[in-house]
């Protein structure tokens, strides 16, 4: 009976993750050699994966660890090929 409370459980915490990954915004606000390139919405809904924007953009899995513990109005400063991204974490 346990084993079938813990599959179940697996399986919430499973489509919880999901659920919330498709709910999250980011902007990131992008500097090349020291001139700021924009700023950029990045809206999960449409992503096949979680981070696909940020995987896409050769982000390591270190900086993804540190962007997932984001809070909703967080910032990180991520640089990457001599580009530093201020990523904020809108929802």
């Amino acid at each position: 009976m346990k084993s079938i409370y813990s599959y179940i459980s697996k399986i919430q915490q499973k489509i919880i993750a999901t659920i919330e990954f498709k709910q999250r915004i980011w902007i990131i606000n992008i500097l090349k050699k020291n001139k700021n390139d924009g700023s950029i919405v990045i809206c999960e809904d449409n992503f096949n994966y979680p981070f696909e924007w940020m995987v896409l953009n050769l982000y390591t899995s270190d900086m993804l660890k540190l962007i997932d513990k984001m809070k909703t109005s967080e910032t990180k400063t991520i640089y990457i090929n001599n580009e530093i991204h201020h990523v904020m974490r809108v929802k």
